[in-house]
């Protein structure tokens, strides 16, 4: 299974993330499309996975066995799906086929399991070219990606959330906060089908069909 496609079935919609599309509508006052409330919440969900990260691994250096440590250090290790430890001891490592370098003990965060790795360890090692100090936060997923794998789920998700919202009314295919709609009153709305009925149904700018009716004044639909 491709990250986007496992991205995408961990997905689900929370009060909050609804929450924030209601406000973001309501800031914005412009109705928006399913296909664009979607791409803004899975952007905004990636934004907050990237800073759930940058705060988990705050202070903490990628495990590079050229690198030097001290007792205490934070370490991740990419390649034990970025479990991270901590440094507890050092000693002087013992193969002198490899010349000098230094050995420390770790201790996992998750597992309370202790292993030991070498560091100032200067022979050629794969470690030594790929580890690059929290790189990893620029390899995450793109919306695009997710969106081209798994858009349409993601869409019917989103989708079925709006629908129950009590505050939200779907306009056109687009979405809209009720709170900003402009209440019309049951003549003008049978002055505006009028208008609409002369115009062989239509459809007409809404500045031409206040114009035609008249009596809602400067309004600004």
């Amino acid at each position: 299974m491709l990250p986007s496609q496992q991205w995408a079935r961990n997905f689900s919609i929370q009060p909050d993330d609804i929450d924030y599309l209601v406000n973001l509508l309501l800031e914005k006052e412009t109705p928006m499309t399913s296909q664009q409330l979607a791409r803004i919440l899975v952007e905004k969900r990636l934004a907050d996975e990237v800073t759930a990260l940058e705060e988990r691994f705050k202070n903490t250096k990628v495990y590079n066995p050229a690198e030097s440590y001290t007792v205490g250090n934070k370490l991740v290790f990419p390649k034990f799906d970025f479990a991270t430890a901590v440094v507890t001891d050092i000693r002087a490592g013992e193969n002198p086929e490899y010349g000098e370098f230094d050995v420390m003990t770790v201790m996992f965060d998750d597992e309370k399991l202790k292993r030991e790795f070498a560091f100032n360890f200067k022979q050629p090692h794969i470690l030594n070219e790929s580890a690059d100090d929290l790189s990893f936060f620029s390899q995450s997923l793109t919306v695009d990606e997710i969106l081209k794998e798994a858009g349409d789920q993601i869409l019917q998700t989103v989708e079925d959330h709006l629908r129950t919202h009590s505050t939200l009314i779907s306009v056109a295919q687009t979405w809209f906060p009720k709170d900003l709609m402009l209440n019309v009153d049951e003549g003008s709305l049978n002055l505006a089908e009028a208008v609409l009925d002369l115009a062989d149904g239509g459809p007409l700018r809404t500045e031409i069909i206040l114009e035609q009716i008249g009596g809602l004044g400067e309004s600004h639909i």
